[in-house]
């Protein structure tokens, strides 16, 4: 039903945690 919105938020956990490692 709300997979887009879901898939944006992932989005930015990734990025997130992308940016953590860094």
């Amino acid at each position: 039903m709300y997979d887009s919105e879901l898939e944006k938020l992932w989005d930015g956990v990734q990025s997130l945690t992308c940016l953590k490692d860094m």
